[in-house]
C-alpha cells in the first residue's frame, strides 16, 4: 500500500495523508507488540485507535481494515469476549464477501464456527462451517471443504442425529476425492460405517469400518488408523458384541499408545468404560476413569465420558458423596459439546441419587427431561439401561403414563434395530407396566428379561430384572421361585458392589423369611447353579470384583483373606491387579491391554511393588505374595482378561517346526549383522565406562567407534557386584564388558590380575591364557578376531 504523492510539509493534503498512514502503521506495530506480550486489552485499545484514524478515509481504502479487524477479533477471543468476537468476525466475513475474497470468507466463517462451538451454540456453529465449506468449494479448495463437512458429520454423530450425519457424509466423499485427500476419504468411510452401526445396521457398518481401517494401515496413515480403531470398537459395541468391543478397544488403545496418538488413546480408554460397565467390570471401569481424568490435557469428550461413568457407578453403589461431583461435571460438559449419550447417562445417575435421597419429584422431573431429550435424537444404545431403571422407578411411584412413555421409546428402538438387548429391556418395561393389573404376566415378562440379560452377559441388568421378577412372583404366591430369583440377584449385586440393589434383595429375602446366612454362604449350590441364569459360568465382573466376592464368602479354613494379605503387603488394589497378571507370565504390554493402561504405567506399578515387598525381581515378588496369601494361581481356569477369574498366561500361538526354523534363521541373520570384526582389536589403555544400556564411553586408545553401542551379545558386568569372571576389583570400580558366550573363560581371570587403581579405575592383566606371550598378542576365544594387548 502506498500513500498519495504530495508534499509532506506545509499542511498540504498529501502531507496530512502521509502522516496519517505513518501513524496508523505505528499503532498497528505497537498493537502487535502488546499482543505478543499477552496484553490483549492494550492491543485492543491501540487497534481501535488505528481504526478511528480512518473514519473519514476514502471509501475505496477500507480493505486495509481487514487485518485490523482480524487482530481485534483475536484479542476478543483471548479475553473470552464471545459476543464481541462474533460481531467482529461477522464484519470480517461480510467484508470478504463484498470483495469476492472466497478464501478469506471461508477462513472467517471457520473461526466464527469455533467461537460458536466454544459457547455451545451448535446450530450457529454448524451453519458457519457449512458456509465455510461452500466458500472453500467455490474457491477450488475441495480438500478444505471436505474437512469442514467431515467436522459437521462428526458432531452430528455425537449428537445422535445419524440421518443428518449420513447426509453430510454424502457431501464429504466427493469433495475429499476431488481434493485428493485419501485420509479424509478413509475417515469419512469409517465414520459412515460407524453411523450405520449406531442406526442398528452393524452388518453393513462393521465391514465398512474394517475395510477403511485396513486401507489406512496399508497406507501407514497412523492418525487415521488410530481414529478408525476407535470407530471399529464403537461399532462392535453398538452391534451388541461387547466381548469384541472390549478386545477392539484394547487393541485401539495399545495402537495409539505405541504410535503416540495420546488424544485418541484417552478417548478409547474412556469409551471402553461403557463396555466394562455393561459387562459388570465396575472396579476396572472405575480405575480406568480415574486414570483418564488424572491425565493432563484430557479433551472434553473423554473427560465427560469418564466423569459420567465414574459417577454413575458410584451412584449405583450408593456412594452419593463420590457420585455427585463427577456426574454434575459430566452433565455440564455433555450439554456444552452436545454429547447425547453422556447427557442421558449423567441424567440417569443424578436421578438415582435423587431417588436414593427421597427427592421423588426431582427424580421424576429429571427422567421426563431425559425422555424428552431422547425423543429429539436417534440415540438407540446408551439409553437402554436408563430406560430399564426409569420404568421400575416410575411404576413404583404410580406414574404409569411415564412408564408407558418408556415402553413406547423402546418399541421404536426395537423396531429400528432389532437388538437383543433392546428386546430384553422392552420385556422388562412391559413387565413393570403389567405388575399392577396382571402379576402373572408381569412375572413372565420379567423372568424372560432376566434370562435374556443373562445370555447377553449383562450382570447388573440381569440382577435388576431378577429382583423385579421376584417381586412379581411374590404377588402371585410363588415364594420358591421368588427366592431363587432373589438369591441369584443377591449374588450378582454383591459381586458388583451395588449396595442399594443388594439391600433391596436382602430385604425381600427377609420378608420371605429366608434371609441368607453368611453372605454368599447360604445355599451355595443354588448360587452356583442358579447364577447361570443371569451370568455365564466364570464371569464375575472384574478380577478384583471376584477377589472381593471370594473374600466376603470365605471358606472357613482360617486362611488369610486376599484383602488382608494385600493390606499386609502394603500394595494398592491396582498394584495387586498388575501383580496377579504378572504372576501368570504376561508381559507388560499384555497386562496393559488387560487393564487399559500403558506398558509404562505397568512398569511403574511393578517397580512400586518391588520396593514395597523389598524384592529385586518379579519372580521373587510373586513368590512373596503367594506366601502371604495375596495370590492364588489355580490351574484350568479361563482367560482372566475377559472373565475376571484367577489369571493364567495369555495364550499365544503354539510353536511349530516351521516357526522355529524361521526364528533360527532370523537369529542367524542378526548374528551376521553384528559383524564381530567391529569389536576392538586391541586395548592399550583403560576400557572406559558403560551403562546398562550398552552405551560405551571409551578412553583414548580404545578402537571401538565412539558413541556406538556394543552388540547385545556382550554383557555388562559391574565389578562391585563381584560377578563371575570379573577382575579382582573392589566395589565401585569401573564397568567391564564381556561377551556372554565367553563368560566361562572369565573364571580364570577372577582375582588373578585385576587390580583396582585409586579413583575406581581398573586394568586387566591376562595370565595363563593359551598361547599367551608377555607383552604380546594372544589367541582369543573362538569367534573373536584379533586379541588384547597385555597391560
Amino acid at each position: 500500500m502506498s500513500g498519495p504523492t504530495g508534499d509532506p510539509g506545509n499542511g498540504s493534503p498529501g502531507g496530512r495523508e502521509s502522516a496519517r498512514l505513518r501513524a496508523r502503521a505505528a499503532l498497528i506495530d505497537a498493537a502487535d507488540a502488546l499482543f505478543d506480550t499477552h496484553d490483549y486489552a492494550g492491543a485492543d485499545r491501540t487497534l481501535r485507535l488505528a481504526l478511528d484514524l480512518d473514519r473519514d478515509g476514502a471509501a475505496g481504502d477500507w480493505p486495509w481494515r481487514f487485518p485490523v479487524i482480524d487482530r481485534l477479533a483475536r484479542c476478543a477471543e483471548m479475553r473470552s469476549e464471545r459476543s464481541t468476537a462474533i460481531d467482529l468476525l461477522c464484519e470480517l466475513a461480510d467484508g470478504h464477501r463484498a470483495t469476492g475474497d472466497l478464501p478469506g470468507l471461508a477462513a472467517a466463517q471457520r473461526r466464527l464456527a469455533t467461537v460458536h462451538e466454544l459457547g455451545g451454540d451448535w446450530a450457529a456453529a454448524l451453519a458457519a462451517r457449512e458456509t465455510a465449506a461452500a466458500a472453500f468449494r467455490r474457491a477450488g479448495r475441495a480438500g478444505d471443504a471436505a474437512a469442514d463437512r467431515l467436522a459437521i458429520a462428526v458432531h452430528l454423530r455425537g449428537a445422535a442425529r445419524y440421518s443428518a450425519a449420513l447426509l453430510a457424509l454424502d457431501k464429504v466423499l466427493p469433495d475429499a476425492r476431488a481434493g485428493d485427500r485419501a485420509d479424509l476419504v478413509l475417515r469419512a468411510e469409517g465414520l459412515r460405517g460407524n453411523v450405520l452401526a449406531r442406526l442398528g445396521r452393524p452388518g453393513e457398518g462393521v465391514p465398512a469400518v474394517r475395510a477403511a481401517l485396513d486401507a489406512a494401515l496399508s497406507r501407514r496413515d497412523l492418525d487415521t488408523a488410530a481414529e478408525l480403531q476407535q470407530r471399529l470398537a464403537d461399532s462392535l459395541e453398538h452391534g451388541g458384541d461387547y466381548d469384541g468391543a472390549a478386545t477392539a478397544y484394547r487393541a485401539a488403545y495399545l495402537y495409539c499408545d505405541t504410535h503416540g496418538a495420546d488424544a485418541t488413546g484417552r478417548l478409547c480408554r474412556a469409551c471402553a468404560t461403557a463396555v466394562l460397565f455393561n459387562r459388570g467390570e465396575w472396579d476396572l471401569a472405575v480405575d480406568v476413569c480415574r486414570d483418564v481424568l488424572a491425565e493432563p490435557g484430557t479433551a472434553a469428550q473423554p473427560r465427560a465420558v469418564s466423569s459420567c461413568l465414574l459417577g454413575l457407578i458410584h451412584a449405583l453403589r450408593g456412594e452419593a458423596a463420590k457420585a455427585r461431583p463427577p456426574l454434575t461435571e459430566a452433565a455440564g460438559l455433555s450439554a456444552r459439546i452436545e454429547l447425547v449419550a453422556v447427557e442421558l447417562l449423567s441424567a440417569w445417575g443424578l436421578a438415582v441419587l435423587e431417588a436414593q435421597s427421597g427427592a421423588v419429584t426431582a427424580a421424576t422431573d429429571r427422567i421426563r427431561q431425559a425422555l424428552a431429550r431422547l425423543g429429539e435424537t436417534q440415540e438407540r444404545h446408551y439409553c437402554l439401561p436408563f430406560l430399564q431403571w426409569a420404568a421400575t422407578f416410575l411404576t413404583g411411584h404410580g406414574l404409569a403414563d411415564d412408564a408407558l412413555a418408556c415402553a413406547a421409546a423402546l418399541s421404536s428402538i426395537c423396531e429400528a434395530t432389532g437388538q437383543a438387548e433392546a428386546v430384553a429391556v422392552l420385556a422388562h418395561v412391559l413387565g413393570e407396566t403389567k405388575l399392577a393389573g396382571d402379576p402373572a404376566g408381569a412375572a413372565g415378562e420379567l423372568r424372560r428379561a432376566a434370562a435374556m440379560f443373562g445370555e447377553l452377559e449383562l450382570p447388573f441388568a440381569a440382577a435388576h430384572a431378577g429382583q423385579r421378577a421376584a417381586a412379581a412372583l411374590r404377588v402371585t404366591g410363588d415364594a420358591r421361585g421368588a427366592r431363587k430369583m432373589l438369591l441369584t440377584a443377591t449374588a450378582a449385586a454383591e459381586r458388583l458392589g451395588a449396595r442399594p440393589l443388594l439391600g433391596d434383595c436382602e430385604t425381600a429375602l427377609r420378608e420371605l423369611d429366608t434371609a441368607p446366612r453368611a453372605r454368599g454362604a447360604a445355599e451355595p449350590a443354588a448360587r452356583a447353579g442358579e447364577a447361570g441364569a443371569t451370568e455365564p459360568a466364570g464371569r464375575a465382573g472384574s478380577a478384583r470384583g471376584t477377589r472381593l466376592a471370594d473374600e466376603a464368602r470365605g471358606d472357613g479354613t482360617g486362611r488369610r483373606s486376599p484383602g488382608a494379605a494385600r493390606a499386609l503387603a502394603g500394595l494398592t488394589a491396582r498394584e495387586l491387579d498388575v501383580m496377579v497378571l504378572v504372576a501368570a507370565g504376561n508381559t507388560s504390554r499384555e497386562v496393559g491391554a488387560a487393564l487399559f493402561i500403558s506398558p509404562r504405567t505397568v512398569e511403574m506399578h511393578v517397580q512400586g511393588c518391588l520396593l514395597k515387598l523389598n524384592c529385586r525381581t518379579r519372580a521373587e515378588a510373586v513368590r512373596k505374595l503367594t506366601e502371604l496369601g495375596a495370590l492364588s494361581l489355580p490351574t484350568g481356569t479361563d482367560d482372566p482378561l475377559m472373565n475376571g477369574q484367577a489369571p493364567r498366561r495369555v495364550s499365544r500361538r503354539p510353536r511349530t517346526a516351521e516357526s522355529m526354523a524361521r526364528a533360527v534363521g532370523r537369529f542367524i541373520v542378526y548374528l551376521r549383522r553384528i559383524r564381530w570384526s567391529r569389536m576392538p582389536q586391541r586395548i592399550e589403555h583403560d576400557h572406559g565406562n558403560s551403562d546398562y544400556n550398552g552405551n560405551f564411553s571409551p578412553e583414548p586408545g580404545f578402537l571401538f567407534p565412539p558413541g556406538e553401542k556394543f552388540p547385545r551379545s556382550w554383557s555388562t558386568v559391574r565389578a562391585d557386584r563381584r560377578a563371575r569372571g570379573s577382575c579382582g576389583a573392589g566395589p565401585g570400580d569401573a564397568t567391564h564388558l564381556w561377551p556372554r558366550r565367553h563368560q566361562s573363560h572369565q573364571a580364570a581371570l577372577a582375582g588373578r590380575g585385576g587390580a583396582a587403581r585409586p579413583g575406581g579405575e581398573c586394568r586387566l592383566a591376562w595370565r595363563r591364557w593359551p598361547g599367551a606371550t608377555p607383552g604380546g598378542s594372544r589367541r582369543t576365544p573362538r569367534g573373536w578376531r584379533g586379541g588384547l594387548a597385555s597391560t
